[in-house]
C-alpha cells in the first residue's frame, strides 16, 4: 500500500492535458461515430480503441519543410510551474524556440487569473513576437487574451480549453485532446471489464481540460448500455485532505463497483489508495496523464490498470513549429492533434526511461523540417 507522500508528489504533478485518437494520433476517439449500439459491438469498438492506441507513434504529425525566422521574442504563458507537467511541457516549449534561434521568455500564471493576465500583459509590455499559452485559456486570461489580440500578437494555445474563435488564438494545440483522452480511458474500461463496467470517476471542473476530460468520458462511457458510472466532484484546494474519506465512502456504499478513474494523475493515486484501503480486490484503477508514480504502481502490479497519457514535448514542438510557421508568412491550421499513448501492462516495458513524451525523437524531426538538424 502506498503512503500519502505519494498524494503530495502527486498533486505537484497534475497537469492539463494529453492526447487522443487513432495509432496515428490524431484527436478523436477511435470507438466514437457508429449507429449501432448493441453491447457487443460496443465492446468490439472499444476494445479496437485499446489496441490501437497502445501503439508507439514513430513519426510527428507536423509536416512541411520552412525555413523559420531567427531573433524573435516568443513569451509562453505558463500554467502554474509548480506543477511538474506545467514545468515539463514549458522546458519542451524552450528547447524548440531555442532550436529555432529565437529568444525565450516565461511568465509563470501561477494560480490566480490575475497572474495569467499579468504575463499577457508581460508580453505586450516585451514585444513579444507571439505569445505560447500552456493550459492557460480564456476562462482565467479572457481579458489578457483580448489585450494580445488588440495589439496584433498571435497565440497559438496547448491544451486550453478555449471555444473555438476565442480572441487571438491562430491555432489550438490539443483542442479535442482532452475529451478524447476520456473517451479512450472510457473504451479502456469498458474492454477491461468485458463491458460490465461499474465506475467510480474522480473529478473536477476548475479546469478546462479536466472538464472536457470528464465529458469525453461520460459520453463514452454511456455508449456501453451494460455499464454505468457515477461522478464524485472534488474541490482542487481540498483534494489532499478530504477526497481520500470520501473515495473510500464511495466504495463502502457500492458493493458492485468495479472500477475507479482519475481525472488526473493524483486523483488516480487517491483512487488507487482508497481501493487498497477497502480491502475489495475486485476494485481496478485507471486514469489520465502518466505521472511517475502512477507508472511505478503499474510495474509493482499494483491496482492501476491503464493510463492514457498525451506526448507533453512533441505538444509543445508543435505550438513552437506553428508560430514559426506564422512568422515565416505560412497559413496555418486552426486545430493540430497531438500524440497520445494508452499504457497498459502490455507496452509499459517499452516505455523510454523518461516515459511517453511523443513520437520517437521527435525533436530531431522537428529540426530536419526547419532545416536545423
Amino acid at each position: 500500500m502506498r503512503t500519502s507522500k505519494w498524494v503530495v508528489a502527486l498533486i505537484a504533478a497534475a497537469v492539463l492535458t494529453a492526447a487522443c485518437g487513432s495509432s496515428g494520433g490524431k484527436d478523436k476517439p477511435a470507438a466514437g461515430g457508429t449507429s449501432t449500439t448493441t453491447a457487443s459491438n460496443i465492446l468490439a469498438l472499444a476494445q479496437k480503441s485499446v489496441t490501437d492506441h497502445q501503439q508507439f507513434p514513430a513519426k510527428i504529425l507536423a509536416t512541411g519543410n520552412y525555413t523559420p525566422k531567427k531573433g524573435a521574442v516568443i513569451y509562453n504563458v505558463a500554467c502554474d510551474q509548480s506543477l511538474v507537467g506545467c514545468s515539463v511541457i514549458a522546458k519542451g516549449i524552450k528547447s524548440a524556440v531555442e532550436a529555432q534561434g529565437n529568444e525565450y521568455r516565461l511568465c509563470d500564471a501561477g494560480k490566480t487569473p490575475q497572474q495569467a493576465t499579468g504575463c499577457f500583459n508581460q508580453a505586450i509590455n516585451g514585444k513579444a513576437a507571439a505569445i505560447v499559452t500552456n493550459a492557460v485559456g480564456t476562462n482565467v486570461a479572457g481579458n489578457g487574451y483580448a489585450d494580445a489580440a488588440a495589439a496584433n500578437i498571435p497565440v497559438v494555445a496547448i491544451f486550453s480549453g478555449n471555444a473555438p474563435g476565442a480572441p487571438g488564438v491562430k491555432a489550438e494545440v490539443g483542442e479535442d485532446a482532452c475529451a478524447g483522452q476520456g473517451a479512450n480511458i472510457a473504451d479502456f474500461v469498458i474492454a477491461n471489464t468485458k463491458g460490465e463496467a461499474n465506475v467510480l470517476l474522480l473529478t473536477e471542473r476548475s479546469i478546462g481540460c479536466n472538464i472536457q476530460r470528464t465529458d469525453g468520458f461520460n459520453a463514452e462511457i454511456a455508449k456501453c448500455t451494460t455499464c454505468s458510472t457515477k461522478s464524485l466532484q472534488f474541490d482542487l484546494a481540498t483534494m489532499a485532505t478530504n477526497l481520500p474519506r470520501q473515495v473510500l465512502a464511495e466504495i463502502q456504499a457500492n458493493p458492485k463497483l468495479n472500477y475507479v478513474v482519475g481525472v488526473f494523475g493524483a486523483a488516480t493515486q487517491i483512487g488507487a489508495t482508497s481501493a487498497q484501503q477497502s480491502g475489495r480486490t475486485t476494485i481496478s484503477v485507471a486514469g489520465l496523464d502518466s505521472d511517475p508514480a502512477i507508472l511505478q504502481l503499474m510495474k509493482d502490479g499494483d491496482v492501476v490498470k491503464g493510463s492514457v497519457a498525451f506526448g507533453r514535448g512533441e505538444a509543445g514542438w508543435t505550438a513552437v513549429d506553428a508560430v514559426g510557421r506564422l512568422l515565416a508568412g505560412q497559413t496555418i491550421k486552426s486545430s493540430l492533434p497531438v500524440q497520445q499513448l494508452l499504457i497498459t501492462d502490455t507496452n509499459l516495458a517499452q516505455l523510454p526511461p523518461g516515459g511517453f513524451d511523443g513520437a520517437t525523437d521527435y525533436q530531431t524531426q522537428f529540426k530536419a523540417l526547419w532545416g536545423t538538424a
